[in-house]
């Protein structure tokens, strides 16, 4: 038996460019045979909290789509959620809205340490980077190879990271196949994710695991280990008969 997870998703709640519902997300994910999936909502750039929004205010509100998503996965029971984001170099140290266009999406780290944390969302990521990732944080580069208006330039960190998307549901093939090259070229492990808006995303991506994950903890041992297979099906594929 196998079991999926898409480590990419955004919400309404939590990002500025989706219509994605969290409560209808989590049905969705149950709804496709999914084991579990990871919130990476835009905590900088495309995010729906203002730019200068207090640190704890920002932190609590978007913690609390995870409460929620977390809540509803609960009453429907057989899908987990982990907590996640999608962070974004910016230009602007006053603004988190400045952004640069070079994502990551970064997994277990707690609120509380976020809380306590907030110069290591500064503008200096190589050393912030570093000091994520000494706090226990996993950091996925988030299609490293996008093209788009508001990507400033193609910034690859294979030092800073600890694993590289290869497969986002949003993307062309040329795109994603550039991305595996930057994972091979550093031996670095694959991630995939649906990357998904909206809730009528043609195709769904994410990892394969033979045993099941309880914990976020449990698929960064998966993923680190070469142990996470990933996939890319249609929608309607993947739906429950």
């Amino acid at each position: 038996m196998l079991y999926r997870y898409d480590m990419h998703c955004h919400t309404a709640e939590g990002s500025a460019c989706s219509d994605f519902a969290v409560k209808d997300m989590v049905r969705f994910y149950k709804e496709h045979g999914y084991d579990g999936f990871t919130l990476a909502d835009h905590f900088s750039g495309n995010s729906t909290f203002p730019g200068d929004m207090p640190w704890k205010d920002r932190v609590d509100a978007f913690y609390g789509i995870y409460e929620t998503a977390c809540e509803e996965a609960y009453k429907l029971g057989g899908i987990q959620v982990f907590f996640g984001m999608e962070y974004t170099l910016r230009s602007r140290a006053d603004d988190m809205r400045y952004a640069l266009g070079n994502d990551f999406v970064i997994v277990n780290l707690t609120k509380e340490w976020i809380l306590e944390n907030e110069d290591a969302f500064s503008l200096d990521f190589n050393k912030n980077f570093d000091k994520i990732r000494g706090a226990g944080g996993f950091i996925i580069h988030a299609h490293p190879f996008l093209e788009a208006p508001w990507v400033k330039s193609i910034q690859l960190l294979p030092r800073k990271v600890d694993a590289v998307e290869i497969i986002n549901g949003g993307l062309d093939d040329i795109t994603n196949d550039s991305a595996k090259w930057y994972a091979d070229r550093y031996t670095l492990p694959y991630c995939a994710g649906t990357d998904i808006h909206h809730i009528d995303h043609p195709c769904l991506c994410g990892i394969e695991t033979e045993e099941k994950c309880n914990a976020i903890t449990d698929v960064i041992d998966a993923i680190r280990n070469r142990k996470a297979k990933v996939f890319r099906r249609s929608a309607s594929e993947m739906i429950l008969k």
